[in-house]
């Protein structure tokens, strides 16, 4: 983590057990390996397409799919709130529901690559989240945008604050 923990904030185990706990993707599918920093409404981490990941041709994926692990990264923000809001939830019932204003500078990203993933959450409610993303390689963003999320209110709980 970059920072210390502020009181109430999770630590860097609790964020790391969330980030693996809560998502149902596993092995290949599992696209963001760790949190760097966590915020109540940013979260920054590391996402990564596995050499071995479907997704993967000729040791490359199309840049469009980094929408993936950024969507991956949200729904471990939200997973994280939870926790910090003393939800109890088994796992995250969720929903890539739309894409707006995609950028990308390139058209390929290598397979094993590190790439930095910041997403801001916007707005919440209802079961519906809106968050701006950026995914960067070696310091460049390659693809930016925003990215809906649609997570199963009986998971998550009526708790949709997002201050």
């Amino acid at each position: 983590m970059s920072k210390e923990p502020h009181a109430g904030e999770p630590s860097a185990a609790r964020i790391e057990d969330a980030a693996l706990r809560y998502l149902p993707h596993g092995g290949s599918a599992h696209l963001v390996p760790r949190v760097i920093d966590y915020g109540r409404d940013v979260m920054v981490c590391i996402g990564r397409f596995p050499a071995d990941s479907p997704l993967v041709d000729d040791g490359r994926v199309p840049t469009f799919l980094a929408v993936e692990p950024a969507a991956q990264a949200a729904a471990t923000h939200l997973a994280l709130r939870a926790v910090e809001d003393g939800l109890a939830i088994e796992q995250l019932t969720g929903f890539l529901t739309g894409v707006r204003q995609m950028t990308m500078t390139r058209q390929w990203l290598p397979a094993e690559a590190d790439l930095v993933i910041k997403v801001t959450l916007r707005s919440g409610a209802r079961g519906f989240h809106r968050f701006d993303f950026e995914v960067a390689l070696d310091g460049a963003p390659v693809c930016l945008g925003e990215l809906t999320t649609f997570v199963d209110q009986q998971v998550h709980g009526n708790n949709t604050r997002t201050s």
